[in-house]
């Protein structure tokens, strides 16, 4: 039994064998022709390579603040004393990955599309300049319900316009990348892909500026509304102690009878006055500075490591890289079309058989 089924599988083996060489003999037989489709794919590889756009990536990495500074705790606990929260201006919403989302939403990209920008000496608005140059107002001027749109001009709200904003957002979001460069840091990297230069290094620059402003504005603004406040309170009593004080040397430098009470009632009252605001002062004075050591704690600090410069990384085919890719597909092409037509040649013959 062992030995019959020994012999099946020889007999299938040499088969397989018999088959490929059989294969591999037909293939050379046709030599001349896979030469001349691989020669044909070959020229259009590099034709193709001739004429493709150069894609430009612009990159930015920075390093965001992942901690808070322990040289800051000992005025936490001081703060509280006076009702001053120190701790947490929600930052979390901002970090790891909901910080790299956030990069990628469709909210910042608009912002960024949105920016003005100065290229080759010129001011304009970015997604006007990414319209012009990618020929959009050519294209949208054969559709009367497209040429009204103008990005120059304050057109929110023009539901066709909007429309236009939200393609050119998800087109750009497919060239963009935001994430960390390694599992292990913090350092995140932010890229995005164009066939323009210019439009690559000013978009992914907006964007990481607004970006990066947003999430300090964000967790600063409890503290920042905190100095505010005090600000405003210190400024104030400061104000009407200095008015007390120069209402009291005003009435000493007066030629009064010194018998009179009534004027020395009137000093006692600024005095007893000034000694209140006096108090008051100092302990809004250290409110004040307890607040502004909150707000310098909760403003984080985020690194610029590597921002874009010209002349940005290239991406484009080699010539000779296009004709040899080409031309292998080619080939390998043709040697598949003509194992399938003469495979099914065979089957044709054997049905009819």
């Amino acid at each position: 039994m062992l030995t019959e089924e020994r012999i099946e599988k020889e007999i299938s083996l040499t088969e397989v064998i018999k088959a490929t060489v059989d294969t591999f003999r037909f293939l050379f037989s046709k030599w001349f022709i896979i030469l001349i489709t691989g020669f044909v794919f070959g020229i259009l590889g590099i034709l193709y390579a001739w004429v493709q756009k150069p894609v430009y990536k612009a990159e930015i990495t920075f390093a965001p603040e992942t901690g808070k500074s322990s040289s800051l705790g000992m005025y936490a606990g001081i703060a509280a004393q006076f009702g001053i929260d120190m701790g947490g201006g929600g930052g979390g919403v901002f970090e790891g990955d909901n910080l790299i989302e956030f990069l990628k939403s469709k909210m910042l990209i608009e912002n960024a599309l949105f920016s003005i920008v100065e290229i080759k000496g010129k001011k304009e608005i970015l997604i006007d300049y990414f319209a012009r140059t990618n020929k959009l107002y050519e294209a949208w001027k054969n559709k009367p319900e497209l040429a009204v749109v103008d990005f120059k001009k304050d057109q929110k709200g023009l539901r066709i316009r909007d429309s236009l904003v939200q393609k050119i957002v998800k087109d750009i979001k497919k060239g963009l990348f935001v994430g960390r460069i390694d599992k292990k840091v913090s350092i995140i990297s932010a890229n995005i892909k164009s066939n323009d230069e210019a439009f690559a290094k000013n978009f992914i620059e907006q964007l990481t500026l607004n970006g990066i402003n947003y999430y300090i504005d964000y967790r600063s603004r409890k503290s920042r509304e905190n100095v505010t406040i005090l600000q405003h309170q210190f400024d104030s009593v400061r104000r009407t102690l200095s008015g007390n004080i120069v209402s009291v040397a005003t009435t000493n430098d007066l030629n009064v009878n010194p018998t009179r009470q009534v004027v020395k009632a009137g000093v006692q009252n600024k005095q007893v006055d000034i000694q209140a605001n006096g108090q008051l002062y100092g302990e809004l004075l250290k409110q004040l500075e307890l607040s502004k050591i909150a707000l310098q704690k909760e403003t984080p600090f985020i690194e610029i490591i590597d921002a874009p410069k010209y002349p940005l990384e290239m991406e484009k085919t080699g010539r000779l890289k296009g004709g040899i890719i080409f031309a292998m597909i080619g080939g390998l092409g043709c040697c598949f079309f003509l194992i399938g037509r003469r495979a099914y040649r065979k089957l044709t013959l054997n049905s009819q058989r």
